[in-house]
C-alpha cells in the first residue's frame, strides 16, 4: 500500500473517516474519554501529516505543497478542525 492510498481521496476513504469521527463527540463527555480521544485525535493528525510527507517524497503531491498545510485540508475536507 502507498501513503497515497490511505489518505481519503477516494469515496470509501472518506465515508469511513467520516464514520470514524461521528463516533468522536459521543464519548466526549467523559473526561478521561475525552483526553485519550485528544491524543489519538493528534497521533492520527501525525500520521496523516507523515502520509503527506512520504506522498510528496513519492510525488503523488507536487513538490512545492507544505506538507503541514495540506494535512489541514485533508481534515477539514473530512470534517475535522485543524
Amino acid at each position: 500500500m502507498t501513503p497515497a492510498e490511505m489518505l481519503p481521496l477516494h469515496a470509501d476513504a472518506r465515508a469511513t473517516s467520516r464514520m470514524s469521527a461521528a463516533y468522536v463527540p459521543e464519548a466526549l463527555h467523559d473526561r478521561a474519554v475525552h483526553e485519550q480521544a485528544r491524543r489519538r485525535l493528534a497521533q492520527g493528525r501525525s500520521l496523516v501529516e507523515e502520509l503527506v510527507r512520504q506522498a510528496i517524497a513519492d510525488g503523488y503531491i507536487g513538490p512545492g505543497h507544505d506538507p503541514a498545510t495540506e494535512t489541514n485540508l485533508l481534515l477539514a475536507l473530512n470534517g475535522f478542525t485543524p
